[in-house]
């Protein structure tokens, strides 16, 4: 039984510094009894950073504290894996008991460090407070941590400091082997190398020279169709698959749509996502709730295939038309069936469809939802997304579609070359988000952020099944004759 789960919004501006980057924090609020109290990634040590060499120090006496001082958590580290934005990470999960702990309330600090065979380690920091409230045998308190990393082997030291500066510690060693001749990701990391697990996105220039024009229309939704609420999980995962789409592809965007089939409406809309519009885009998922619904969206029962024609119609229609329109989003428990004749023909050509679909709850909604039910009737190609690989496949075969499409149209009408939008483009500042740690969303339905503490209280243990009287056979004996 998980007490009380509530979202929170903030941000944590740094200091105008040079070269310092905004991050935009995706935080969490657990509450339980009389206290909330927010929580948030690991920091990076940054020895450039005032206060660096003081804290650094602090760190290593918390690491040569030895084992067994007092503090009982168990922590699991979590294997490498590729994440959705095609990096590697790792990380780790901790369970502690809270009767361990005073009930008037107490700060957690968490400390580790990687350190690559052949480079240089690195520090990394936490600390939150967990609210005062009564503490009994059976409840818990769990959250995660993880980190990018390259190829090579590693150790880590890890460290989580309670009150009276007791401690639990952990170390480990793990090793990221990768395929001779993989193609380099931009952003993934050198061999050796370790990274807070967020991600920059800054808009390339090249981005501008790119062949191939694309409406993306991004599906505004929590990946488990009944829930009411858009996590901190959802969010990351649709923006790590949106930036995937735009950052190593020979794609460039004609148009960015955040919607919401249930409120349909429109959150988000650009014509060119830059690194201004993508923290709009940010803002606007954060603000987003699912918690009522005008009256007129249940007053008409087909409001939703009129507010994806009327989309998908203006979009196709715009003074420079993309050679595709992709959906991204997961599946609705909605199951209208989309009209084919509710998309006008405008221009010479339609575009492409291309439905991009989060397939992980369709055992519990086998049913197709208008999206895709929209791109079959346009004669697109529907992708189930349920990891990395099939995301990559997806984006070699749309790539291998529009290319066909355009050489076959070359043989009839004039050639044009790509677009470039005018101006210098830089767009602001580069803009960091935080991705999933976890690689499956129905693993991670127990916890609302990626990094959030959750405090729980156990089930009690089922009792065993009782033994079958004795139902009119011999004395002391069941039905079958044994005793």
């Amino acid at each position: 039984m998980i007490f009380n789960v509530q979202p929170f919004t903030a941000r944590r501006v740094l200091p105008p510094v040079p070269r310092v980057r905004r991050h935009l924090l995706l935080f969490a609020v657990v509450g339980l009894a009389a206290g909330q109290f927010p929580v948030h990634g690991q920091e990076l040590i940054d020895p450039a950073r005032p206060g660096a060499d003081k804290l650094r120090r602090r760190i290593e006496e918390y690491l040569a504290v030895p084992a067994g001082s007092g503090l009982r958590c168990k922590v699991e580290p979590v294997d490498p894996w590729l994440n959705f934005a095609f990096r590697w990470q790792t990380g780790y999960r901790v369970r502690f008991p809270l009767r361990q702990f005073p009930e008037e309330g107490f700060p957690l600090r968490v400390a580790f460090r990687v350190t690559p065979e052949d480079g240089e380690p690195a520090l990394f920091w936490d600390e939150f407070r967990v609210p005062p409230g009564k503490r009994t045998g059976d409840h818990s308190g769990r959250f995660s941590g993880g980190f990018f990393v390259g190829g090579g082997r590693y150790r880590v030291e890890w460290v989580m400091v309670g009150p009276r500066g007791r401690t639990c510690r952990k170390d480990w060693t793990f090793a990221l082997k990768l395929k001779a001749g993989r193609r380099r990701v931009n952003g993934s990391l050198d061999s050796g190398a370790v990274a807070p697990i967020v991600l920059e996105w800054e808009e390339p220039a090249r981005r501008r020279q790119r062949p191939y024009r694309i409406a993306v229309i991004l599906h505004v939704a929590p990946l488990f169709p009944r829930s009411i609420q858009l996590t901190r999980f959802d969010q990351a995962f649709l923006t790590t698959l949106l930036l995937s789409l735009l950052e190593n592809t020979p794609f460039q965007e004609a148009g960015v749509y955040a919607v919401s089939l249930e409120k349909q409406e429109t959150i988000f809309e650009t014509a060119r996502l830059d690194t201004r519009s993508f923290q709009r885009l940010l803002e606007a998922m954060e603000e987003f709730e699912l918690g009522t619904i005008g009256i007129d969206q249940y007053a008409n029962p087909k409001g939703r295939i009129d507010f994806l024609a009327g989309l998908v119609n203006r979009a196709a229609a715009s003074a420079d038309p993309p050679d595709a329109i992709v959906f991204i989003g997961p599946n609705t428990r909605h199951s209208d069936k989309f009209p084919a004749r509710r998309i006008e023909r405008t221009g010479v050509r339609k575009p492409l469809f291309f439905y991009l679909h989060l397939d992980y709850f369709s055992w519990r909604f086998p049913w197709p939802d208008p999206i895709e039910s929209l791109t079959k009737a346009q004669h697109g190609k529907v992708f189930g997304i349920r990891k990395p690989a099939h995301l990559a496949k997806a984006i070699r075969e749309m790539e291998r579609r529009i290319a066909a499409r355009k050489q076959r149209a070359a043989a009839v009408f004039p050639v044009q070359t790509a677009r470039s939008h005018s101006g210098a483009g830089n767009g602001g500042e580069p803009v960091q988000i935080h991705v999933p740690l976890f690689r499956d969303p129905e693993q991670m339905r127990w916890l609302d952020s990626p990094r959030a503490l959750t405090l729980e209280a156990r089930k009690p243990p089922r009792r065993p099944p009782r033994r079958p009287r004795n139902q009119g056979g011999l004395p002391g004996r069941t039905l079958s004759g044994r005793p």
